[in-house]
């Protein structure tokens, strides 16, 4: 749908016939653009890259097209997350999405108490969505245009690193959206969870009353 209404179908069309015209014109045909098997083909290549740099419009619509197809999956990104990742969950409650509630698995905070609609904004948008997900799709996309650096690569492992020591030296093996957010995945079934902050406190002057009273002094 997306990709309809910013006519990306249309503008890619006008790229490859603009694009294929200079390769029949100086002709390239079957000709490896980036490896050229000679001396006399890497002359043509030369020379179509030189004609195609001035051609304005076809360097138009390459700039063109990596920025639509950005927006297209950002936007399809953006909105499967917030329906599956936050109207779900605000929905069932406890921040299960689907497959959490199939598990009896779902979301609280660090604290024991019931997970907030900011937190789970936080653990989907910033999280998810914004650090876990575009910053690689984002390096993906460029690539595939041909438009990513070595730096690109390096910001996607050095992010994938990052994941692997939150999740290996935290004691609640947690991912970086839950560090965000404050967040951590428990078992329903076995984990006591509470409505407020205020019930949590009186819940803990209970256990502290009991053990003073147990206590021989």
């Amino acid at each position: 749908l997306l990709s309809a209404l910013l006519g990306y179908d249309g503008h890619y069309q006008q790229y490859e016939a603009r694009f294929d015209q200079y390769i029949t014109e100086y002709e390239l045909q079957g000709v490896n653009l980036t490896a050229p098997a000679d001396e006399q083909e890497q002359k043509q290549v030369d020379k179509a890259l030189q004609a195609m740099q001035s051609d304005t419009e076809l360097m138009r619509l390459g700039n063109l097209l990596p920025n639509l197809m950005l927006i297209i999956v950002t936007f399809s990104i953006l909105i499967t997350m917030v329906l599956l990742e936050l109207l779900i969950p605000l929905w069932l409650g406890n921040g299960q999405t689907i497959g959490k509630k199939m598990f009896a698995i779902g979301l609280i905070r660090v604290d024991g108490v019931k997970v907030s609609t900011f937190q789970l904004f936080a653990r989907t948008v910033l999280g998810k969505f914004t650090m876990e997900t575009m910053i690689p799709v984002y390096v993906a996309v460029m690539a595939l245009f041909g438009k990513m650096s070595l730096a690109g690569l390096i910001l996607v492992g050095g992010l994938v690193l990052i994941q692997l020591i939150c999740l290996a030296v935290t004691s609640t093996n947690s991912a970086i959206h839950d560090l965000l957010s404050g967040t951590v995945v428990v078992d329903f079934h076995s984990q006591k969870i509470f409505d407020t902050t205020d019930e949590l406190i009186e819940y803990k002057k209970v256990l502290a009353a009991e053990r003073a009273a147990r206590q021989n002094y």
